[in-house]
This record gives C-alpha cells, sequence and structure tokens, in this order.
C-alpha cells in the first residue's frame, strides 16, 4: 500500500516537472516570437 503511495507521489512530481519544462518553452518560444514580431 505505502509503496503505491509513493508510486502515485513520484508520478505526480514527475508530470509536475514535465508541465513546468514545458510551460518554460513555452515561455521561451513567446518571447521569440514577440522579438521577430517587433
Amino acid at each position: 500500500m505505502i509503496r503505491e503511495e509513493a508510486m502515485l507521489q513520484d508520478r505526480l512530481v514527475e508530470s509536475r516537472r514535465r508541465m513546468e519544462a514545458i510551460e518554460t518553452e513555452n515561455r521561451v518560444t513567446q518571447t521569440r516570437i514577440d522579438k521577430v514580431s517587433e
């Protein structure tokens, strides 16, 4: 039971990290687009 909890926790942390990475990537891309638009 506790092992499953840990696995779920790991998965949550993993997906949160992935989402943060995607957000950062989007921000960088948006900045590039903004610079090109100017």
